[in-house]
Order: C-alpha cells, then sequence, then structure tokens
C-alpha cells in the first residue's frame, strides 16, 4: 500500500495536500499491510490563499508507529529517507510484526483499536509528537498462516540461499499448483 500523508504539525491532523488544509481521515488498515509511506510535513501560513507551508526536513527525522500509549509499539519505523530538495520523507511501516499477530490473535472480534503517531525530532534531542491519529486496524480475509511473521526471511538471505541451492543442483523443477 502506498500511502501519501500531509500532516499540518501546529494542528496535529491529517491534511488533503501540501496546499490544502481541508483535514482527512487516515486510509483503512490491514493485519499484514506492508505501507509504503511518503510524510510531508507542513504548517500554517496564516494566508486563506495559501494555507499551508512545507516544512524544511533538513534538520529532522521522524518515527512511526502503531500501538497503545504506556507500552511499546506494535509496529515501529524509525528509518526514513530524507528528500531535502521536495521536503518530505519515505520509509515502509510493517503492520505484520509477531506483536501485530498477538493482538489479532487475542482480539474478540475482527478490529483492533489503536492509535498511529508520527514523532520528529529536531536538534538536541528535542521531540514533538506531530500526529496521534485513533485508528481501527482490520483483519484480513485472505492470511498467510503458515508463516509467522518473524519467520519470513529477508530478500537478501533468500536470494542468498536461493543462489546456494541453483548452484548446486543439477535440475531445477518449479510446479505451480491453484493455490501458489
Amino acid at each position: 500500500m502506498n500511502l501519501k500523508l500531509f500532516v499540518d504539525i501546529d494542528n496535529r491532523k491529517l491534511v488533503k495536500s501540501k496546499t490544502s488544509d481541508f483535514p482527512v481521515n487516515l486510509a483503512t488498515l490491514f493485519r499484514e499491510d506492508w505501507i509504503d509511506l511518503e510524510v510531508t510535513l507542513c504548517e500554517p501560513s496564516g494566508t486563506i490563499t495559501s494555507p499551508l507551508n512545507v516544512v524544511d526536513v533538513s534538520s529532522l527525522s521522524i518515527k512511526v508507529a502503531i500501538g497503545n500509549p504506556d507500552v511499546a509499539p506494535e509496529a515501529f519505523q524509525d528509518t526514513f529517507t530524507r528528500d531535502t530538495t521536495n521536503n518530505k520523507f519515505t520509509g515502509t511501516l510493517n503492520i505484520n510484526t509477531t506483536e501485530m499477530v498477538a493482538a489479532f490473535t487475542a482480539a474478540s472480534g475482527n478490529t483492533i483499536d489503536r492509535y498511529f503517531e508520527i514523532e520528529v525530532e529536531g536538534t538536541s534531542n528535542h521531540f514533538h509528537t506531530v500526529l496521534q491519529h485513533a485508528i481501527t486496524l482490520h483483519k484480513d480475509v485472505i492470511t498467510n498462516s503458515t508463516v509467522d511473521p518473524t519467520a519470513v526471511t529477508s530478500g537478501s538471505e533468500f536470494a542468498t540461499s536461493f543462489a546456494a541451492t541453483t548452484e548446486n543442483s543439477t535440475t531445477i523443477e518449479h510446479t505451480k499448483t491453484g493455490n501458489s
């Protein structure tokens, strides 16, 4: 899922775009999502014709999390690419974590309520929560119940393992069924 977020950091809300301060809601999120985030921080300009200014991100970093207050987040990302030309951050938030799976397993229904939070860090370790938005996460209809989230091999590990297998094999067979 690709998600472009424009955050009014003074009013701590999501807005439609970097030129519109019209409030918007966060898209629906599901248990196994990997979310490619593009985050643009904005602040009020004080004018009606151009209500927002984009914040200079050259000395900032961000963190994004999903969870509840006073406990460790169930999904967390603090590694974002800073684009100083366009003043935005890009990164991926994985919701398919062991902690999120445990929360859904413990849930009595098909949804769980959490908070989506974006925190900005400036110079001298000054932190500022610019968005905390109540969300409802949904269970998937199609789930991968045979692979635990922590058991999923990273791309580079898989490539190395696959290369070793094919290098030492004389024949490679591939069978495709309706389920794979």
